[in-house]
């Protein structure tokens, strides 16, 4: 593939080496299109990425609350 032509879906593509989940390219390879597509994706890439590290965040300090919350229970209820 020479320097500048477009891409097809169906053919090998160039330099760029992209996540299936992001689809064809835009632009040419090299083209301001294409430099403006990438930064796209990749700005969207690092806000889903962003919401998954809340979200495993959130879920790590609701188990350690259940597990707090099941250790007192466990101590309230042992006969001294």
């Amino acid at each position: 593939m020479d320097v500048g032509s477009e891409e097809m879906a169906n053919a090998v593509r160039g330099a760029g080496v992209f996540p299936p989940e992001w689809g064809v390219p835009a632009g040419r390879q090299f083209s301001e299109e294409r430099a403006r597509w990438v930064r796209d994706r990749v700005r969207e890439h690092m806000g889903l990425k962003n919401v998954q590290h809340r979200a495993a965040a959130q879920a790590a300090i609701r188990v350690e609350h259940l597990r707090r919350r099941m250790h007192l229970h466990m101590l309230r209820c042992e006969p001294f």
